[in-house]
């Protein structure tokens, strides 16, 4: 059975950046939360974190705010305009108006409880009110001494109308929009103000700050401050909890309830996205031995630990930036200072849920299971993302390390991770559980960080105990081979003259290559760490290194552009693969060992026909640089990752285009005999449908030149067929006479086509063929062109027929003159003179004189010659 080659792949995953920081905003139905990023407003959905709708400004937005009703948005960017953007249809986002609200640019917006009103904040620290029906601008606020932060409309009443502001001069105003005025100004914070919200009945207002500090403001019946209650925490989200409890949280990373009764610290929780528990090896070896009672005491401790703020672990809780409370699903919205969206539980404050909202830049991404992959970024946390099933878009994160990783390895048998990075630390992570995944071994030997990973799944022989071991490559030259049981290297050596960036070990598992940044790729036996082969012929640093799942070749891709298939036998270099226009990053060996897929920083994905050395296929993965790509284990999905945070996953699509293919040409045969059987039967206007159908230029032409040569014995055929022929086909027409027109031997079958297509269709009816402008304008300049050439070959023809004309007039006068007699008696006389010339002996004479008068001619420049020598 031969193998069969892999044809096209399609894009079924795309995961981009969803926010990248600024503000955020959630509709007053719970179902979206707005996300700025970038010059995009990106609307995703909070149940099922899909992304429903994408908001492009071309400018970098600073602010937004959303109607009530969901069904409007208004953008500020950094250009100083406001954009008013229809979202009644998520799928089809329409921009309805833009203005210059302020001569600075707005960073706070606001709409009013009825959405006729958008309130404006400014760096110029003026508040502007606009009446949206009639576009115009009612109120102009001035009072603030420094830059607006936010704004807000008190819920609205029939007694009241406001408008509720904060600045960088730590004061909060009140604004009555019936008389235009001030009403009060609170002043007691010696810090920023950063957010606030409003008790049930709306009576009460709850402000809190980076003074760490909450103001308790009473606004009915009159506005004045209540009470200061401290929380010890700068404070970044403030939300009514309960009755007389307020929840805070802010840079500590703390979420705390507050009783506003007895400003008394109720419950607090760590903020944390991710896990971050880490067990030693000695009790990650027992963990299997605990009994019931050990786990009794483990449940009790953390319940005594949440009493206290909840298991700490060695990390701190992550800054929150931003939140808000889902009343309809029970729940705490959190951004944090990671960009991403953590949802919790509003009873226990327990972490449910999280989103990433940016990756940064991705160093190597790998398929985990069918519903999961994991990927590194520019940041110290594992990722593990589901791109599938009823958690897809959530994303559980590993923590530890204490600075970027570089490069992680999977070992799927045994459900392990690795990783390391510059903190020149190997994690190895057990995700068995992956409610609980988990730290299991810390391996600590190298000294500069580590850029290289990769399991070696032996399988033991009899009567010997599993070993797993890791094998690691690092900057500082040198290669470790670990026991993840042990937690230690058993053998270490150096390997390379420079970096190493990537392992790979062999398929039979007793080997495994080094790919360096000296140009080298090195074989080593993994039992003793002894050198095998050395392998030179790249110009630049090798990236990466791959062998074949049957044959005895590797694959190594290099900054060189280039890709190198070696032979294990012959230890030589057997192909060279180029088309990539910028280094090379990655490369793998998919359908059997036959082809290879590698990726560059040129963000193109190409697969290669190993045999041929030809490129397959070709994928724009729309990103910078794609510094991961991996492959499934069934071989059907490729997923690849990049510098612009994006992942994208491809799904083989090859049966499918296959079988396509080869139905299409089923179809083409099928269609190719009746178009000869037409033909054949001078069934002129099915076989012209037909060829249009399989779009045959040739033939159609062959076709109008064979029906151009019938219509002398019939005249209207031609005409006949136009006028049947329907608007499409007009066009095929059309298009297919710009294309002969080019070439002068099929210019007088293209204007016959041409004319009769005039003749037959009005005016009226081409204006209505789409595209007909461009069409007209391609054909006039060779039909000038043709023109000019016909003109003068008709020129020309007159010229000739003026040389006929007198070439006859001159055979007529010498006709007329060799009838008279006396010519005829002068050319008698000149026949005998030319017949005495020709005899033999006055020939002779001839010669001789010509002899003679050749050697007086010979004396005489002998003299002349002679005579110059005297002289």
């Amino acid at each position: 059975m031969t193998q069969q080659y892999k044809v096209a792949f399609n894009s079924v995953y795309s995961s981009s950046p969803l926010y990248t920081g600024g503000q955020v905003s959630v509709s007053k139905d719970q179902q979206y939360i707005f996300l700025q990023c970038g010059t995009d407003l990106n609307i995703v959905r909070i149940a099922t974190n899909d992304l429903v709708c994408k908001i492009s400004v071309n400018d970098r937005i600073l602010g937004h705010c959303v109607r009530e009703d969901t069904k409007q948005v208004a953008i500020s960017t950094q250009n100083s305009l406001v954009h008013l953007i229809d979202i009644s249809d998520m799928s089809n986002p329409i921009e309805t108006k833009n203005w210059k609200a302020h001569n600075s640019v707005s960073i706070s917006l606001a709409y009013d409880p009825s959405g006729t009103f958008l309130a404006t904040g400014s760096v110029d620290r003026t508040i502007r009110v606009w009446d949206l029906r009639k576009h115009f601008i009612t109120h102009n606020f001035t009072g603030h001494t420094s830059v607006v932060t936010k704004i807000q409309f008190y819920p609205k009443t029939k007694k009241q109308f406001l408008l509720i502001s904060t600045s960088e001069d730590y004061t909060i105003k009140f604004w009555d929009l019936k008389t235009k005025s001030c009403l009060a100004t609170i002043d007691n914070h010696v810090n920023s103000v950063t957010n606030w919200t409003f008790s049930k009945n709306n009576k009460f207002m709850f402000a809190g700050g980076r003074d760490r500090v909450v103001s308790k403001i009473q606004i009915v019946p009159t506005i004045e401050l209540i009470e200061t209650i401290p929380v010890y925490d700068v404070i970044s989200t403030i939300m009514v909890y309960n009755k007389n409890k307020i929840l805070v949280a802010g840079e500590n990373g703390v979420m705390s309830v507050w009783s506003t009764k007895y400003h008394e610290k109720e419950k607090q929780s760590i903020v944390k996205t991710t896990i971050i528990e880490e067990i030693d090896n000695e009790k990650s070896a027992k963990e299997d031995d605990d009994d019931d009672d050990d786990k009794e005491e483990e449940e009790e401790e953390e319940e005594e630990e949440e009493e206290k703020g909840g298991n700490e672990g060695s990390l701190k809780g992550q800054n929150v930036t931003n939140g808000f409370l889902l009343a309809s699903t029970n729940e705490i919205l959190l951004i944090t200072e990671n960009l991403d969206i953590a949802l919790f539980d509003f009873k226990t404050l327990k972490f449910k849920r999280a989103l990433v909202g940016f990756n940064d830049e991705i160093g190597d991404v790998k398929f985990i299971s069918k519903e999961l992959y994991g990927l590194v970024s520019n940041c110290e946390h594992l990722r593990l993302c589901y791109y599938q099933g009823k958690q897809k878009g959530e994303t559980i994160t590993l923590s530890g390390h204490k600075s970027i990783i570089l490069s992680m390895a999977v070992n799927v048998n045994d459900n392990l991770i690795a990783t390391a990075g510059k903190d020149r630390e190997i994690r190895v992570w057990n995700i068995a559980d992956l409610q609980r995944p988990f730290c299991q071994a810390i391996l600590i030997g190298h000294s500069e960080e580590i850029s290289a990973l990769s399991f070696v799944n032996a399988v033991p022989k009899k009567n010997e105990k599993k070993t797993q071991l890791l094998i690691s490559g690092s900057n500082d030259k040198t290669i470790k081979i670990w026991s993840v049981t042990k937690g230690q290297p058993l053998i270490t050596f150096k390997a390379h003259e420079k970096e190493i960036n990537q392992i790979t070990v062999a398929p039979n598992k007793k080997i495994f290559a080094s790919a360096s940044r000296d140009k080298t790729i090195k074989l080593w036996n993994v039992k003793d760490g002894s050198l095998i082969e050395t392998y030179r012929g790249h110009r630049r640093g090798v990236w990466d290194v791959a062998f074949s799942p049957i044959d005895k070749v590797f694959a190594s891709c290099s900054g060189d552009q280039t890709i190198k298939v070696w032979s294990l036998e012959s230890n030589q270099c057997i192909r060279t693969l180029e088309g990539h226009m910028a280094a090379v990053l990655r490369v793998k060996f998919i359908s059997n060992g036959t082809q290879i897929v590698s990726t560059g920083a040129d963000s193109l994905i190409k697969v290669w026909n190993l045999k041929s050395g030809d490129c397959a296929i070709t994928i724009d993965a729309k990103n910078e640089r794609v510094w991961g790509i991996d492959v499934s284990l069934d071989e059907n999905y490729l997923i690849s990752a990049g510098s612009d945070s994006n992942v994208m996953i491809w799904e083989d699509r090859s049966e499918i285009v296959k079988d396509k293919m080869e139905k299409n040409r089923q179809q083409k045969i099928l269609k190719e005999t009746e178009y000869n059987n037409y033909v054949r039967e001078k069934d002129y206007l099915k076989a012209l449908k037909l060829a249009f159908s399989l779009d045959y230029s040739l033939n159609i032409f062959n076709l109008i030149q064979e029906i151009c040569q019938s219509s002398h014995q019939n005249p209207d055929l031609l005409p006949q067929i136009i006028t049947r022929l329907n608007e499409k086909e007009i066009k095929k027409c059309l298009e297919y006479i710009t294309d002969w027109n080019t070439n002068s031997k099929r210019a007088q079958i293209s204007h016959t086509l041409l004319k009769n297509i005039f003749l037959r269709w009005t005016p009226n009816q081409l204006s209505q063929i789409n595209g007909i402008g461009k069409i007209v304008q391609s054909i006039l300049p060779y039909s000038e062109r043709h023109y000019k050439r016909v003109e003068k070959l008709y020129q020309k023809s007159f010229l000739i027929e003026h040389i006929l004309s007198s070439v006859k007039v001159t055979n007529i006068e010498n006709v007329k003159f060799q009838n008279k007699p006396e010519n005829n008696e002068r050319k008698r006389k000149k026949n005998d003179n030319e017949s005495f010339n020709k005899s033999p002996q006055n020939v002779n004479k001839k010669k001789r004189k010509n002899i003679n008068s050749e050697k007086k001619n010979l004396k005489k420049k002998k003299k002349k010659m002679n005579k110059k020598k005297k002289n």
